[in-house]
């Protein structure tokens, strides 16, 4: 799949790390046999943001990531601690895919960063990964081409927000494959979008 790229280029972008893929996305509940809106990876996001209101580093500059395992949505919240990121500070909710009840909030403390994950002089006064995913979802509004339930990313590196939404399931890719439907670029200090990737 080629890649559209609108707005302005500043280079490439890497993921945190390798996520477990969301697998069938089946909206079917097996133990009742009819069929159930499952939520949305957003829908996950809003919920676990909402959950950890008691912890202020949800509001911190860091990334986000959301993932569907199971029957159970992981939203990770990894709140940076120093411009160089050796350490984040990990928060993470499991949200249910079918009811959207919050079945664990954990404060999993200060975990190993990985390499290449500095952010920008003066971080403290980034907009927050939650802002910067908020911002995109904007951007995307009316885009229906990519996995609803899938891995979603909010990936900060340097003074960039890289905001990720995943090719549906069976998707092909071409010879400058695309990871990813859609992904949108967020200025980290002003909170506005630089650019914006579009799978074709």
């Amino acid at each position: 799949m080629a890649l559209l790229a609108l707005g302005i280029t500043l280079g490439a972008s890497c993921g945190r790390s390798q996520l477990a893929q969301s697998g069938n996305s089946n909206t079917t509940n097996p133990n009742k046999g009819a069929a159930h809106t499952m939520l949305t990876s957003t829908q996950a996001l809003e919920i676990g943001y909402s959950a950890l209101k008691n912890f202020p580093d949800r509001d911190k500059p860091g990334d986000i990531e959301v993932v569907l395992e199971k029957s159970m949505y992981r939203v990770r919240f990894f709140s940076m601690v120093t411009e160089d990121r050796q350490l984040d500070h990990l928060l993470e909710v499991s949200v249910d895919s079918q009811s959207g009840s919050v079945s664990q909030t954990e404060d999993k403390g200060r975990v190993a960063g990985m390499r290449n994950r500095s952010a920008g002089q003066g971080w403290e006064k980034f907009v927050s990964a939650k802002q910067a995913f908020d911002v995109a979802n904007r951007a995307i509004s009316g885009f229906e081409e990519y996995d609803k339930q899938g891995p979603l990313t909010v990936l900060l590196r340097k003074d960039v927000y890289y905001i990720t939404f995943s090719l549906k399931s069976g998707e092909q890719t071409g010879s400058r494959a695309a990871d990813f439907a859609t992904q949108v670029w967020v200025d980290a200090r002003a909170g506005k979008v630089l650019k914006r990737l579009v799978a074709s």
